[in-house]
Parts: structure tokens; sequence; C-alpha cells
């Protein structure tokens, strides 16, 4: 990986953590790693596999919750609150699989077609 990659993750990743959730220790939560392995993380821009797929369905989410809602304050407010079309889990809860993924991205969908 270069340098100029390397640095391009980072900044995204902290972009993606930022935006998602109020506390670093949040952020480690949802990657199922402590604060201090993800701070590690931050600094080299290396994450495993699963903490990567888990970022990308996080960013892919993010910006289309971001098109969906008029403002980054209601998207975020969206992907963390309750959705009993999710059996009352969050959005952010359920991006611990495809499938999770999936089922977000296809009611986020909905809202932008006027489905829901």
């Amino acid at each position: 990986m270069t340098l100029k990659s390397s640095r391009n993750i980072r900044t995204r990743t902290v972009t993606l953590t930022t935006q998602a959730f109020e506390t670093q220790s949040e952020a480690a939560a949802f990657l199922a790693i402590s604060p201090r392995t993800l701070s590690r993380r931050l600094e080299t821009a290396e994450f495993e596999m699963g903490e990567r797929l888990k970022l990308e369905m996080l960013g892919s989410v993010l910006e289309l919750a971001l098109k969906t809602f008029p403002n980054e304050e209601t998207a975020t407010r969206w992907l963390k609150t309750p959705r009993p079309s999710f059996n009352n889990k969050t959005p952010l809860q359920l991006l611990d699989s495809v499938p999770g993924y999936e089922r977000v991205k296809s009611e986020l969908i909905g809202h932008v077609y006027g489905m829901f």
C-alpha cells in the first residue's frame, strides 16, 4: 500500500467514524475492537478484512443517507434510531452483516423513491 492510499484510507475512516459516532469508543464497539486498537488502526490505516468491510458498508449507507435526508444531523439520527422494520434495532446495528447492510440500503432506497 502506498503512503498516499494509506493516508486516503485513514482520512476516509476518520471522516466516517466522526459522522456516524459521537465517540471513538462507539466507533470501536461498531468494529468490535477496543478503542486503543482503533487508535492504532487509524495511525497505520491497516484494518483487518472484517473491519474494512464494516467501514465500507458504513460508508455506503452513510452516503445514501446523506442523499436521502436533508442534512447530516437527520441522516445520522436515522442511522441511530431503532426502526420497527428492523425488529427495533438501529440501522447501524444491522451493519454487522451483509444481509443487514442490504436491508438498510433497501429501506433508504425506498425512502428516496417514496416507497415508505
